[in-house]
């Protein structure tokens, strides 16, 4: 049996307990630093007077104890370091206009802005301005558990001139938002934003162009969010989760659903203020029902630079689930288009439907293509034309009926010759889901030929999913666990 690891949100309780020995003639032991108690203010816009934030109950003068009446007032009664402070925010009420914070916490110690009471989520309604909550050349900041929508941004994160880091975004509902549901930008022109510490998690982002953007920003972990039905108003550019200039980012575990357009976007060339995206890992999302735009496209996954250039180098896609019934859907579309680009690796996915599994538009080099399997595509179900360094080994490429099976460098490979001259460990023939209607039917059969038939990847790649667990998110299960060879797929044994 593999190991299962289940994703769990865990509180650490630190439970400090100290005997200190005294005697006429030793001086006694120093004193241990407290614990930090949090302090909570609250803010409720039923009561009449404006209080101080730091009770429950109405205030019966004004500025007296009692909480905020207000967004506004909120905002002017919290500035500054406010290290283990939380501003809680009545449950099932409306605050109306942008928050932009005055007050961050300190490393460890974070200020929080959360709910309080029973009912729905507290909404923060931009009223169709800019944003609902901005947070700008601040660090240490946790925005949990509130509704956010009706801003051009819903939640803005924007590194103007200092770092802007260790930023928590959880648990929220963000929906309706023009342009951006999450955003997270660093200012034109300076060095990217170091994101070291920030998380984007257990968010459901829906009804935006784009649920989540990031740009000009490093280090930044985004995972275990639903980003779904997100559509094309304004004339906004529509993606699920997209990267513009940003490198070491972790984008996992995420179900990116029913967007148009595009599903997950990464950026970047030489050529603009944005730079190269390197480093980043792409790993066990789902991406399903991107929708095909008239006049458009529909990609689950689009990798773009500029023309002779190429977006970065040792990026690592792996163990993603990508399932269309569109037949006119192109799933991965790579752009590199430069032979500067070296050590990216698509490896262990999972691809389904659609017109083509890979497309590589230009002639850029430095992929690698390992493990995985590309099943009842339409089309050509790896196209690369003109490229000339890429590599092949142990992918299952699955189309009903006869044809081209891939188009690399001028050469059609078919069943009958993939295997003696280009992917020597190929398989052509169908990999035995469980089915295809939702992301866990991609399991394998126990007849399946794509398992124990994937090469061994390192401990790198060896989580994936877990076969025995349907639910969302799923369990991780590892590769080559107990002894055990490799599959083909996002799922392990």
């Amino acid at each position: 049996m593999s190991v299962r690891i289940k994703y769990l949100g865990l509180s650490v309780v630190a439970i400090l307990v100290s005997f200190v020995l005294f005697s006429n003639y030793l001086t006694p032991s120093a004193t241990p630093a407290p614990t930090a108690i949090t302090k909570d203010y609250y803010v409720d816009n039923s009561c009449t007077l404006n209080g101080n934030g730091t009770r429950q109950a109405c205030a019966t003068a004004e500025g007296q104890a009692g909480p905020f009446n207000s967004r506004a007032n909120a905002q002017d009664g919290l500035t500054g370091s406010r290290p283990d402070t939380r501003l809680l925010f009545r449950a099932g009420q409306t605050f109306t206009g942008m928050y932009f914070l005055h007050v961050s916490g300190t490393p460890g110690h974070p200020f929080t802005i959360s709910s309080y009471g029973s009912g729905p989520k507290p909404i923060f309604d931009a009223g169709g301005l800019l944003y609902a909550v901005g947070i700008t050349d601040l660090s240490n900041i946790v925005i949990d558990g509130i509704a956010v929508t009706n801003g051009t941004r819903g939640i803005w994160i924007y590194r103007r001139t200092v770092t802007t880091n260790n930023i928590i975004i959880r648990n929220n509902s963000v929906y309706n938002n023009a342009q951006f549901g999450i955003a997270y930008y660093s200012e034109p022109g300076l060095s990217r934003a170091d994101a070291t510490g920030s998380e984007i998690y257990n968010n459901d982002v829906s009804g935006s162009a784009t649920a989540i953007y990031i740009m000009r920003v490093n280090d930044l972990k985004i995972h275990h969010n639903r980003c779904r039905d997100n559509v094309y108003p304004n004339g906004h550019e529509p993606y699920g989760i997209a990267v513009q200039g940003g490198s070491y980012n972790d984008i996992h575990d995420n179900l990116i659903t029913n967007n148009f357009v595009t599903g997950l976007a990464i950026y970047g060339d030489s050529g603009n203020i944005d730079g190269h995206s390197d480093g980043n890992r792409v790993y066990r999302n789902v991406i399903t029902g991107t929708k095909f735009h008239e006049g458009g496209w529909a990609r689950d996954l689009a990798w773009q630079a500029g023309p002779g250039d190429y977006v970065g180098s040792n990026n690592r896609i792996f163990n993603n689930v990508l399932m269309s019934t569109d037949p006119q859907m192109e799933h991965i579309v790579i752009d590199d288009s430069s032979s500067a680009a070296a050590g990216n690796m698509l490896y262990g996915n999972t691809v389904y439907g659609g017109w083509t599994g890979a497309t590589f538009t230009a002639g850029g080099a430095g992929w690698a293509l390992k493990n995985n399997i590309f099943s009842n595509i339409r089309g050509d179900i790896v196209v690369a034309g003109g490229n000339t360094g890429l590599s092949f080994s142990n992918n299952l490429y699955f189309k009903p009926g006869s044809g081209t099976l891939v188009k690399y460098n001028g050469v059609n490979y078919t069943a009958a010759n993939i295997k003696s001259s280009l992917d020597a460990f190929a398989i052509t023939s169908d990999p035995k889901f469980v089915g295809n209607s939702v992301w866990s039917d991609f399991r394998l059969q126990a007849t399946s030929p794509a398992i124990n038939a994937g090469a061994n990847l390192g401990t790198s790649f060896q989580d994936a999913f877990h076969p025995d667990d349907l639910s969302w998110p799923g369990s991780v299960g590892v590769q080559g666990a107990e002894g055990r060879s490799w599959n083909m797929g996002a799922f392990a044994h």
